[in-house]
């Protein structure tokens, strides 16, 4: 997952690289099913050394304070204005649209959570923009000292709402993933409903806001070291609270980019196959050799750890074909002996062949059928993989066991002691997640019986032994009472 440094060409560039993994016909000309990689990788240049500022007289601090809050004010309202474009355009134009893509396009969940951040960070930054425009009036009128103390109190209530950048950056890749999926409907939209600026991309427009809320806190370091005494105390607890809020926002910036992981992962496929789930975390990736039986002979294929599936991938000329999928969590690792032909190998098959990663006939064909009215749910972690020209699946035979052989005794141990604790945390996280579910489900049965005055719940274990008695004979006394009424009993 290298990331690029080229600034404004990275997604340009991020976009060209991707196409040329893809088959020439399905090469989407808006949307990669990768989100663009960030563009501020290398620390920003507007802090300086510590040496720099101790340099500096207090008439050259004064004016290179008023030359940041300039410089801040003049990219905050680029970004304003570029957001405003774009949700009184592109958001606006999708809503009073109502097609049935449109309409449930903007009603995804993915989406409505994205542009609804969206808003609100368009709203952040107009009310900070607010407050730079009148300091700009206050330095024009010679008040720039006074204004300066008033702008550093709207900085403090900057930390307190930086948060909805989190929320943004989490909604971020599953909607470009989402966006992918419908990239032919989404062109012919955007044909006819160009975009603001015709040098900027759709997702250039997504990516603005993904390292915008990281120059809040690069500014204010700024300004803390430039401010002279007076400013110190307010702007040292403005840059604190930002501080916060961009450290809860940088865990949230991690698993982007594990989920940007997974999507690089699924674009290099060729059909129908949707990897993207959330919180799936890739764990290592490389080529092995699977083992076909019973010829024994060998071909070379891509293996994809993730933290709940192994997915291998047969390579082809324009991609990766999907070859396997298994559970994690069902799967069990097996010592293989060595033959002539086979050597450093082991098999990983699944314990219970239960399907709940690899799609079955049905299951694709279901999905054709969506994606043939042009719309598809992608992010529910199932993987599938069906050919679009026959409408068919070449994943209906889902192997429950494959053997493959690494390329060294070394990498064959590695591969399996990553195997085998992929394997433990998988079946760990599923069992938690079956106990949670039970104690749910019992929960729930027992307000049921309690709401409809069922006298069963006072055999549940824990409750008292005399109340255990006084159930039974409700029960017995009413089972009395259905017997008299089916016999027709006067009695």
């Amino acid at each position: 997952t290298g990331q690029d440094s080229g600034g404004s060409g990275a997604i340009a560039s991020l976009a060209s690289a991707l196409a040329t993994a893809l088959p020439e016909d399905s090469r989407p000309t808006t949307f990669t099913r990768t989100p663009p990689p960030s563009t501020r990788q290398n620390p920003s240049d507007r802090v300086k050394s510590e040496g720099f500022y101790t340099g500096l007289d207090a008439h050259q601090r004064l004016q290179l304070r008023d030359q940041a809050v300039h410089e801040l004010y003049s990219e905050e309202q680029d970004f304003a204005d570029t957001l405003q474009e774009f949700l009184g355009s592109v958001d606006a134009d999708l809503r009073r649209e109502e097609t049935d893509f449109t309409s449930r396009l903007v009603n995804h969940p993915v989406v409505a959570v994205a542009l609804n951040a969206m808003s609100e960070i368009h709203a952040l930054s107009s009310e900070l923009l607010q407050a730079l425009r009148e300091w700009q009036n206050m330095f024009k009128a010679g008040n720039a000292d006074d204004g300066f103390e008033w702008l550093v109190k709207e900085f403090l209530k900057l930390g307190s709402t930086l948060h909805i950048y989190g929320q943004y950056i989490l909604s971020e890749a599953p909607m470009v993933n989402l966006l992918a999926q419908q990239a032919r409907q989404l062109n012919a939209y955007l044909a006819n409903h160009p975009l603001p600026h015709k040098s900027m991309s759709m997702e250039d427009y997504i990516a603005m806001p993904l390292d915008h809320w990281n120059s809040y806190r690069e500014a204010l370091e700024h300004l803390h070291h430039l401010s002279g005494a007076a400013g110190d105390t307010a702007l040292a607890q403005a840059l604190s609270g930002i501080s916060r809020a961009t450290e809860e926002i940088e865990g949230q910036v991690e698993m982007r980019e594990r989920q940007v992981a997974v999507l690089r992962v699924q674009n290099r496929f060729l059909g129908y196959v949707d990897l993207f789930k959330p919180n799936r975390r890739l764990v290592a990736e490389g080529e092995i050799f699977e083992v076909l039986l019973p010829s024994q002979r060998r071909r070379r294929v891509s293996v994809f750890l993730f933290d709940d599936t192994l997915v291998l991938a047969v390579h082809r000329a324009a991609g990766l074909q999907l070859s396997s999928a298994l559970d994690l969590a069902r799967c069990l690792i097996s010592l293989v002996d060595d033959t002539p032909k086979v050597q450093h190998a082991f098999k990983v098959e699944v314990s219970v062949p239960l399907q709940r990663l690899a799609r079955t006939g049905s299951d694709v064909a279901m999905a054709n059928a969506a994606a043939s009215k042009g719309f598809s749910f992608p992010g529910m972690g199932i993987v599938g993989l069906s050919s679009k020209k026959e409408g068919k699946s070449s994943h209906q035979d889902q192997p429950q066991a494959v053997t493959v052989c690494a390329h060294s005794e070394d990498s064959k141990e590695e591969w399996i002691a990553l195997l085998q604790a992929a394997c433990s945390e998988a079946k760990e996280r599923e069992e938690q997640a079956l106990a949670l579910k039970k104690a749910a489900q019992e929960r729930e049965r027992e307000e049921r019986r309690k709401q409809n005055n069922d006298p069963s719940y006072l055999t549940d274990p824990g409750v008292p032994e005399y109340l255990q008695l006084a159930g039974q004979l409700l029960r017995r006394e009413r089972q009395y009472q259905s017997n008299l009424k089916q016999n027709n009993d006067p009695s």
